[in-house]
């Protein structure tokens, strides 16, 4: 339980995290958090920042308001059994079956929560690559705490289906007329302007696709990328390499790659045409977390140089 006594984590043999509100005693939220049974977890004083520990031997750093995985930290080599933190949160013990018992302390070392993910996905993509690492893919997938599928199907997440289903028909055959209309100017044989669909509302199609995707709550997003047809998800798949340009909706694209790939996992290892795009994907996703990464820094930097100039003045 947390020192505010506000949230409750539980964590068990089906390997989930799942976080609790005491007052209702209602769940917020259930994420995999380990591959294999959760055997401790603790919340650390005065936050709700927790953390849990497994028979996968790894110890990993949770944000519960966010519902995030923020670090995985690996030294033992079996089980974890025991797991303590200090009062003051700057340290914590663990003792596994290794027969070793290992302090990890708190240090002033900034870390980027999206550099953590970019090499998570990383591991995702490499396994997803290797016709033999199916198990190990699905082990980075609940490694990375990907929401349960707690959030049941309902009336909200099959409208916002229909509605990005309805999206990527709009989208798709607005394509088709816009290559059929060039392919017609070139052959001469049509002078007259080309008149898009009104009801992409002046949008071009990819973007019609990604904006009606923004506007599913987060809450129901997966759930409504679970009812897609693979075909339409294979569309999908390919709009994100030209959603992957904008560094702005880099996090929201990986989103949307990860979650497919895992929803039709087994279709993709028998579709071999899919693999081309699959390395696209890893080599944009790459540089665009990157650009991420370069801007919190610069940014870190910024607040810094100001906080030294309002000290100094």
């Amino acid at each position: 339980i947390s020192s505010d006594g506000t949230l409750l984590a539980s964590g068990s043999a089906d390997k989930n995290l799942k976080i609790w509100g005491v007052d209702f005693g209602d769940c917020h939220k259930s994420l995999f958090a380990h591959t294999d049974s959760v055997t401790q977890v603790k919340f650390v004083p005065k936050t709700h920042y927790l953390f849990t520990a497994g028979k996968d031997g790894v110890l990993k750093y949770w944000d519960a308001d966010k519902f995030e995985l923020l670090l995985e930290l690996k030294a033992h080599h079996s089980e974890i059994w025991s797991l303590a933190v200090s009062s003051g949160g700057e340290f914590c013990i663990t003792g596994s079956h290794d027969t070793s018992i290992r302090r990890w302390d708190r240090t002033e070392e900034a870390f980027f929560l999206e550099e953590e993910k970019e090499k998570r996905l990383e591991t995702m993509f490499d396994s997803v690559l290797d016709d033999d690492n199916i198990e190990k893919l699905n082990a980075a997938w609940e490694a990375e705490g990907a929401s349960a599928a707690a959030g049941k199907k309902s009336q909200q997440t099959v409208t916002a289906a229909d509605s990005a289903i309805d999206a990527l028909d709009i989208a798709n055959h607005e394509l088709e007329r816009i290559e059929e209309h060039r392919t017609q100017v070139e052959k001469g044989r049509n002078k007259a302007k080309f008149v898009p669909n009104p009801l992409l509302l002046g949008r071009e199609p990819l973007d019609f696709v990604f904006e009606t995707l923004k506007k599913i709550k987060s809450s129901d997003i997966e759930q409504a990328l679970i009812l897609l047809p693979f075909n339409d998800a294979l569309k999908v798949l390919a709009y994100c390499e030209s959603w992957l340009k904008d560094p702005m909706e880099t996090e929201f694209t990986c989103k949307i790659v990860m979650t497919l790939v895992r929803i039709h996992l087994d279709q993709i290892q028998n579709t071999t045409n899919v693999k081309p795009l699959l390395s696209s994907l890893r080599e944009l996703m790459r540089p665009s977390l990157g650009r991420i990464k370069s801007i919190i820094g610069t940014n870190k930097a910024a607040i810094t140089f100001l906080r030294m100039k309002t000290e100094a003045a």
